[in-house]
C-alpha cells in the first residue's frame, strides 16, 4: 500500500508525469505507516512479553533487534549512497559527516535542521527512527520493569527542560507513538478477550470509511487521522489473530512471500522508484496511460527484486549473524 502511494506521488511530480490521477486515488496509502506501526509493537510485545523484568535478556532483545532493522538498511543506503554519487547526484545527498553517521545509526533528526523526511538517502528511515526508540523504551521495561517505568517516567518528563521541548519531545509525544502502544494492547486484549470476526469486520469497515474521507477531502480530514487509521489497524490485527487462534487458516504463499520480504520492500521501494521515473523521462515517456503502465511495473518491479534481497540477502544474513552471535 506505502509502495501505490509513493509510486502515485512520484509519477505525479511536475518533473515526471504531472499527473496527480493516481495519487488522488491513492491518497490515503501512506496509512500504511500506522500499520507497520500497530503491527511493530503487536510483534514485539508477543516476541519480548516474556522477557520483561529479566535483565539478563536485555542483550538478546537488542542484538535481535538490531539484526532485524540494520544490515539490510546500510546495504540499500550504502548502495544509493555510494551509485548516487558517482551518477552525479551528490548535491542531493548528505555532505555532512555529522549528518551521514545519524542516517547510518538511525537516530532521530530534525526534519526542519536535515530537510525532506529527517532521514536522508533513505527517505522512508524518518518512520525507523521511530522504530528504534520504541525498542528503546521496550529494553527499559525488559532491563528493570516496574523501575524501568520509573525511569521512563523521568526521562519524559525531563525531556522539555534538557531539549526545551522541541524536536524530541514533540516525538516521544508524538500520535506515532500511540500506535505502537495500541499494537502492544492487542497483544495483551488478545489474551483476556479473544475475539474475531466481528474485529477484523470494524476495522475493515472504519480503514474504507476513512480511506474514502480521505480521498475525498485530503489529509486534514482530521487531526487524530494517524490514531484513527492505527485504531482501525488494531481492529483488523485483534480480527486476524483471532480468528487465526480459532483455527482460520489465513495463509497464502503468494502474500507469505511479500510478507516475508516487506521490511526489504519498504526499504528498497522508494530508491527504485525515482530510478524507473528517471528512466520514464529518459525515454520521453508521457500521458496518463504511460503513467499507468509504469505505475503498474514499478509495483511488480519493486515486488520482484524485494523478494530477491529478502531470499538472497536478508534472511542468509540474518541467519548467519544471529548464529554467530548466539541469540
Amino acid at each position: 500500500m506505502v509502495v501505490a502511494y509513493h509510486a502515485s506521488g512520484v509519477f505525479a511530480l511536475d518533473k515526471y508525469f504531472n499527473d496527480d490521477f493516481l495519487y488522488n486515488i491513492l491518497s490515503f496509502g501512506d496509512a500504511g505507516v500506522e500499520i507497520f506501526f500497530v503491527l511493530s509493537g503487536f510483534v514485539i510485545a508477543y516476541a519480548h512479553s516474556k522477557d520483561i523484568g529479566k535483565p539478563a535478556n536485555v542483550r538478546a532483545y537488542i542484538l535481535k533487534r538490531v539484526i532485524r532493522i540494520y544490515p539490510v538498511y546500510w546495504f540499500v543506503f550504502l548502495s544509493v549512497f555510494f551509485v548516487g554519487s558517482s551518477l552525479g547526484f551528490s548535491d542531493k545527498l548528505p555532505n555532512d559527516w555529522i549528518v551521514l553517521i545519524k542516517s547510518l545509526l538511525l537516530f532521530p533528526m530534525d526534519k526542519e535542521v536535515v530537510g525532506g523526511t529527517g532521514a536522508p538517502v533513505i527517505v522512508v528511515a524518518w518512520s525507523l527512527q521511530y522504530e528504534m526508540m520504541f525498542y528503546f523504551i521496550f529494553s527499559i521495561a525488559i532491563a528493570w520493569k516496574s523501575k524501568g517505568y520509573v525511569f521512563l517516567s523521568v526521562i519524559i518528563l525531563t525531556t522539555p527542560f534538557v531539549f526545551g521541548g522541541g524536536f524530541f519531545y514533540d516525538m516521544i509525544f508524538s500520535l506515532y507513538t500511540i500506535n505502537f502502544l495500541l499494537g502492544v494492547l492487542v497483544f495483551y486484549t488478545l489474551r483476556v478477550f479473544p475475539r474475531g470476526r466481528e474485529c477484523l469486520v470494524l476495522g475493515i469497515g472504519m480503514f474504507v470509511v476513512l480511506a474514502v474521507m480521505e480521498i475525498y477531502y485530503g489529509q486534514g480530514f482530521s487531526t487524530y487521522r494517524s490514531v484513527l487509521y492505527g485504531i482501525s489497524a488494531a481492529f483488523v490485527l485483534m480480527g486476524v489473530v483471532g480468528m487465526e487462534n480459532k483455527g482460520f487458516d489465513f495463509k497464502n504463499k503468494f502474500f507469505s512471500m511479500g510478507g516475508n520480504a516487506s521490511y526489504s520492500m519498504y526499504i528498497l521501494h522508494f530508491p527504485v522508484l525515482s530510478v524507473v521515473a528517471k528512466i520514464a523521462v529518459g525515454l520521453e515517456l508521457e500521458g496518463r496511460i504511460h503513467m499507468i503502465s509504469v505505475f503498474l511495473f514499478s509495483i511488480v518491479l519493486v515486488f520482484s527484486l524485494s523478494i530477491f534481497i529478502f531470499y538472497f540477502l536478508e534472511r542468509p544474513m540474518t541467519r548467519y549473524l544471529r548464529r554467530i552471535l548466539g541469540v
